[in-house]
């Protein structure tokens, strides 16, 4: 997978582009693995309220739902198998480096995006989407050129998205970010909020934890809906 990288924007300092090509490349590859594993486990008996994230590097993904043998845990041998890693530190944007979650994976609950899919019903098909957030603008760009065939980074502007909403077996009753509530604008912003899944946007305010930035970019990659 090859992409067309500018070195303009906010966060981008002098990347080299062929550096973040590949890492782009890679984080996107991890990304769908983490994807599969999950698929895979909900495949063999899994139920989506078992699935375990626990063993990514922070604390709210411990499941009580998940069985005690670790058959539904995606980040073990027992049942993923996937080992957890961070994004590469060419696609974050280090003006945010202090910030709780940056420069880790987040598997979040606190996205409603409509998908197109067969069902969905307004309010309740929230999902979860393994995210990086505060990625700097040359990545976003990069992957909505390459993956959506659109130039911009789309805005939302709910309030209050919460970055550290992790999956732990239910899934959210009020999603910060809410395509049907507020779409996400812009003149490019129908992948984020149709049939895209995979694609970054830019939110106008998170929380995380005792930190609350503004302006901050999101890549995301589907991982998990309720309902099927």
């Amino acid at each position: 997978m090859s992409y067309a990288v500018t070195q303009s924007g906010r966060g981008s300092g002098s990347i080299d582009k062929e550096t973040l090509q590949l890492d782009i490349s890679r984080a996107v590859s991890y990304m769908g693995q983490v994807g599969a594993a999950v698929n895979r486990l909900l495949l063999t008996g899994c139920t989506k309220q078992q699935i375990s994230y626990e063993g990514a590097p922070v604390a709210w993904y411990v499941n009580p739902s998940a069985p005690a043998d670790n058959t539904c845990h995606v980040f073990d041998p027992a049942g993923g198998g996937v080992t957890y890693q961070s994004p590469p530190a060419s696609l974050m944007d280090t003006g945010f480096a202090a910030m709780g979650t940056y420069g880790e994976y987040i598997f979040n609950r606190h996205m409603n995006l409509d998908f197109g899919i067969a069902g969905h019903t307004a309010s309740t098909d929230y999902a979860v989407h393994m995210i990086a957030g505060y990625v700097n603008d040359a990545t976003c760009l990069a992957v909505n050129r390459q993956i959506n065939n659109v130039t911009t980074i789309p805005t939302s502007t709910d309030d209050a998205f919460d970055i550290t909403q992790g999956f732990a077996g239910a899934f959210a009753s009020s999603p910060g970010v809410d395509c049907d509530v507020n779409p996400i604008a812009g003149t490019d912003s129908a992948f984020a909020c149709g049939d895209g899944y995979l694609g970054c946007f830019e939110v106008d305010f998170v929380w995380d934890g005792a930190d609350t930035p503004t302006n901050v970019n999101i890549l995301y990659y589907f991982n998990m809906r309720n309902p099927p």
